[in-house]
């Protein structure tokens, strides 16, 4: 404790330092504090090195030395419940950080990349902004739960494993407020890159058709003008009406696809026929050649224009044709980009499904260690709990014992006094008595033989008494010293 003071008075004494400075002088205190725990473990103080270990992650909480020797202290058999509660805790919290951190960090770069996309593209930064709005009402309480964090971690404790808690848990609280904002964030920023694509796919439809109805429009007052010898009018209305029902969807853009290929059928069944016209129409106008007279050599211009005009007219066919592949290139390549988003938000949402899953199964694993070891200490509670009523019982007989030897020994003590009185008295009895024994008669020589029996008694009662004092006092003893055996589990 003196050690950690001290380290704090020479931190607030270099207030002058560079940033760099600061940085290596506060990591030679963790490094002071860890050797000093290392130091304390050797020495067998379990909870002096544990102070040392959370006071080192207090200035250094990544410290990945600190951490593992911080949980290596939790195996120590006799490391109160409540202290290897809390070191467990602590693992799974910074296990849990770190994870956290990982979230925070991919969400961060998903949020860089596309908004250089974006951007790329011609949003504008107000845009981005004006959409990210919708987050201010969610940062501002973000902001002010993490200044309830900072108060509720202020107030720290005279136990540092507890300050180490509290700090990570309101670490804790932060990254998880982040990460929300941060993923808020992230999908109001897709949102916008939705829209977009989703813009510039109905802007190609739209100039397709356009190109198109132009198109259909112009081989529909061709074929007007024929008197409708083709039937390529009604397959151009019902091309119309299916371009102008188009829609973003991927399966729209199929029927759309599907119905621009039976039209091309028809307009490849009509460009053959009016082939095979332009055929016949030659043949016969060879064979009028040769067989006519000069007199009707007359209609040969008109002959001429007709074939000319049906030239033209299967020439603007075959345009119309590698327009409408073109128009199918177009469709095939939007249906291309549509199913590429597809397999992209499904990406992402196996990504995010294989994360909470990976997530689950931490938590299971975690919960399964809780369980197992809430088994263990109930079982060793049950068991230290029977051993303290089975020590509590020997304490209470014994402390019996002792008052009921103590209580005989007393009465002894008292009886002891008594007789030594009684003996006091009669040897004094004996001693007058002592001078006056040749001159007495016979009478009182067996007098006096009678006192000396006495004597004799009262001195194998005095014997008596000394050995059963003496062997009280060493039972006292024995209950008194610390020989009474008592069970090992309970000091585990």
């Amino acid at each position: 404790m003196k050690l950690f003071f001290k380290l704090l008075i020479l931190t607030t004494l270099i207030g002058n330092y560079s940033t760099s400075a600061f940085a290596d002088f506060e990591d030679k205190i963790v490094s002071s504090l860890i050797e000093h725990g290392k130091f304390s473990i050797n020495k067998n103080d379990i909870a002096a090195a544990i102070d040392d270990f959370s006071r080192a992650l207090l200035l250094d909480s990544d410290n990945d030395i600190a951490i593992k020797e911080l949980l290596k202290t939790s195996s120590n058999k006799d490391l109160p419940f409540d202290i290897k509660l809390s070191i467990l805790q602590l693992e799974d919290i910074s296990k849990y950080i770190a994870r956290l951190n990982e979230v925070t960090n991919y969400y961060s770069d998903r949020i860089i990349n596309i908004k250089d996309k974006l951007l790329s593209e011609g949003v504008s930064e107000d845009v981005i902004k004006k959409e990210l709005g919708a987050i201010l009402p969610i940062r501002t309480i973000i902001d002010e739960q993490s200044e309830l964090n900072t108060e509720h971690q202020s107030i720290s404790t005279k136990d540092p494993l507890s300050n180490l808690l509290i700090e990570l848990t309101s670490v804790k609280l932060s990254l998880e407020d982040k990460a929300s904002l941060l993923r808020t964030e992230y999908e109001l920023l897709m949102s916008i890159n939705d829209k977009l694509t989703i813009a510039k796919n109905n802007e190609a439809l739209n100039r397709s058709e356009a190109k198109y109805a132009s198109k259909t429009e112009t081989l529909s007052e061709i074929e007007d003008a024929k008197d409708n010898k083709t039937s390529g009018l009604d397959g151009n209305e019902f091309l119309n009406k299916n371009f102008a029902k188009t829609s973003s969807t991927l399966n729209e853009f199929s029927q759309q696809l599907e119905i621009l290929k039976s039209e091309l059928e028809n307009k490849d069944l009509a460009v053959k026929r009016m082939s095979s016209q332009i055929v016949d129409m030659s043949l016969q106008l060879a064979e009028d050649q040769n067989n006519k007279s000069k007199e009707e050599t007359t209609s040969t211009p008109d002959l001429h224009f007709e074939i000319t005009d049906l030239n033209s007219r299967l020439e603007l066919g075959q345009k119309i044709l590698q327009e409408k592949n073109e128009q199918i290139n177009i469709l095939r390549r939007d249906i291309t980009k549509i199913k590429e988003i597809a397999t992209l938000d499904e990406n992402k949402y196996n990504e995010s499904l294989t994360i909470k899953n990976k997530k689950l199964v931490e938590q299971s694993g975690i919960l399964r260690i809780y369980k197992e070891q809430y088994w263990d200490t109930y079982k060793e509670n049950k068991s230290n709990i029977a051993n303290i009523k089975t020590l509590e019982a020997q304490i209470d007989f014994a402390q019996k014992m002792i008052f009921e030897k103590e209580r005989i020994i007393n009465n002894f003590k008292q009886n002891m006094v008594s007789f030594e009185n009684q003996l006091f008295e009669a040897k004094s009895k004996l001693l007058n008595m002592s001078a006056l024994y040749y001159e007495k008669s016979d009478k009182d020589k067996l007098f006096l033989n009678h006192m000396a029996g006495l004597q004799a008694q009262l001195d194998s009662l005095r014997e008596a008494l000394n050995n059963q004092i003496l062997e009280f006092d060493n039972m006292y003893s024995t209950f008194a010293s610390d020989k009474i055996i008592t069970p090992n589990l309970l000091f585990r």
